[in-house]
């Protein structure tokens, strides 16, 4: 059994617009994330934000194990560091691990966009750019995506679908469904305060599940909307 490069990377309109953050150095705070393939845990990650001086500092760690039949029938592990700079990402560095095969991405900000160095693009990016990470719901309102794993640009749209019951391995609570459409397809849960406590996708035919094992822990709070 494998899943898909896209599924992973999907998983792994519309909200008022959002003024760049204001940054309050110092602070910083982590959720973490249980990943499941219809009922079974396959994985974890955990999204870690702290300020800095240059800005704010964006680690997600992704581990994934599939087995079937008690032999390993999937891995996929990812370390991505993000900076980010008045509402804009400043620089990607991640390392991708799937079934062996290697993908990067090296990314900076240049004075007319992000110079990205990947394993599946090369080049300038231009416009207020998102990334999969999904952890802030202001990506919702960004048309174009850098996948963390290899620098695909995806082209995408999300709207808002419904408030609905998302279960998580602490309870339930209600959150809203927005559908992201387009290169990508999955859905993102935020709670009522904005923040991202899970997503949904389709894998090789089962449902698979992000979802947040700290509902109580903020990261909006360090993108200070006010």
């Amino acid at each position: 059994m494998k899943l898909s490069r896209r599924a992973v990377m999907a998983g792994a309109a519309s909200l008022p617009l959002m003024s760049s953050p204001v940054f309050a150095q110092g602070a910083e705070a982590q959720r973490r994330f249980e990943i499941y393939r219809g009922s079974t845990k396959i994985g974890e990650q955990v999204v870690a934000i702290a300020q800095s001086a240059s800005g704010l500092k964006v680690d997600i760690d992704i581990d994934i194990k599939v087995k079937l039949f008690g032999f390993d029938a999937y891995s996929y592990s990812m370390m991505n560091r993000e900076t980010w700079v008045d509402g804009e990402v400043a620089s990607i560095h991640s390392r991708t691990q799937e079934n062996g095969d290697s993908f990067r991405v090296d990314a900076e900000r240049a004075p007319d966009g992000l110079d990205v160095d990947a394993s599946k693009f090369t080049g300038l990016v231009t416009g207020s750019i998102a990334t999969t990470t999904y952890w802030h719901p202001v990506f919702l309102e960004r048309p174009v995506w850098i996948s963390t794993q290899d620098g695909s640009q995806f082209d995408v749209n999300a709207r808002r679908d419904a408030v609905t019951t998302f279960e998580t391995p602490v309870g339930a609570f209600d959150a809203t469904r927005y559908a992201v459409v387009g290169d990508i397809d999955l859905n993102l849960y935020y709670d009522p305060s904005g923040e991202w406590v899970g997503s949904t996708f389709e894998a090789r035919g089962q449902t698979a599940r992000i979802v947040t094992q700290d509902p109580d822990v903020s990261l909006t709070r360090l993108w200070d909307t006010a």
